[in-house]
């Protein structure tokens, strides 16, 4: 059976077997409640399918991390778990691989579906995942994939695609000659929003996606949050919905 790995689950021959194959399973495309989302990777170089926003989101995400050397491999629907070794069978949203070689399983949801009940599978998913060595996140749109990350990073993707890479290079040699600057100080200097986001979305120049951008907004050389630990971290508790609710 295509869908069936027959090697350890989390192990490296179990990695190298998912990556080279197929999704495991077909998404069903528009429904009453989702948008069915393809997207072109250049990580990945085809286009990935995404089942919904928050899904979609969640590929950009990984797509942005992609680029910037944070994860080194990640593919929707990946893996198919099966009774015998796990106790039940899901499909992740996604799995990534980080730099570290640490293998992640994500699923995204929508807050306000997850209740006591879904909370409850999903720390027992994660308690079983955590035994093969691969960590269990719940990305959902409060937590880490926030309204204002949401926002910045599709203006980022967007406006990548149409601003020109000597545009984006040039605000990358200014902050780099002269250090973080807000964005008021860059507009005087000649360079636009548009061309923020794209230098941002290239690593060229960062500012702080997690909030809304604004005149005062820092843009800098480097990075000015520690985005990876944000969709990554190792507190586990920080993807709990009773903690997420202290978020909004």
């Amino acid at each position: 059976m295509p869908n069936e790995i027959p090697v350890l689950l989390g192990s490296r021959e179990w990695l190298s077997q998912v990556l080279s194959a197929p999704p495991v399973r077909l998404l069903k495309g528009r429904t009453k409640s989702t948008q069915y989302h393809e997207l072109w990777s250049n990580h990945v170089n085809r286009f990935v399918g995404a089942q919904g926003r928050n899904e979609a989101v969640a590929l950009i995400l990984l797509e942005y991390l992609a680029s910037l050397g944070q994860i080194t491999h990640f593919k929707e629907q990946p893996f198919r778990t099966s009774v015998d070794e796990f106790g039940c069978e899901i499909v992740p949203d996604y799995l990534a691989v980080g730099a570290d070689k640490t293998i992640y399983a994500i699923e995204v949801k929508n807050s306000r579906y997850i209740t006591a009940i879904v909370q409850a599978n999903l720390d027992r998913n994660k308690a079983r995942f955590a035994e093969y060595g691969i960590k269990y996140l719940c990305w959902t749109d409060r937590y880490p994939l926030s309204l204002h990350l949401r926002h910045n990073l599709i203006e980022m993707r967007r406006t990548a695609q149409c601003v020109p890479t000597e545009e984006s290079s040039e605000l990358k040699s200014y902050v780099a000659t002269s250090g973080a600057k807000k964005f008021s100080s860059l507009v005087d200097a000649g360079f636009d929003l548009g061309c923020i986001y794209a230098a941002a979305w290239r690593g060229e120049a960062f500012f702080a996606p997690t909030h809304a951008f604004g005149p005062d907004s820092p843009v800098s050389p480097l990075p000015l949050i520690d985005l990876p630990a944000i969709a990554f971290g190792s507190s586990t508790s920080g993807h709990s919905w009773w903690e997420q609710q202290s978020r909004v």
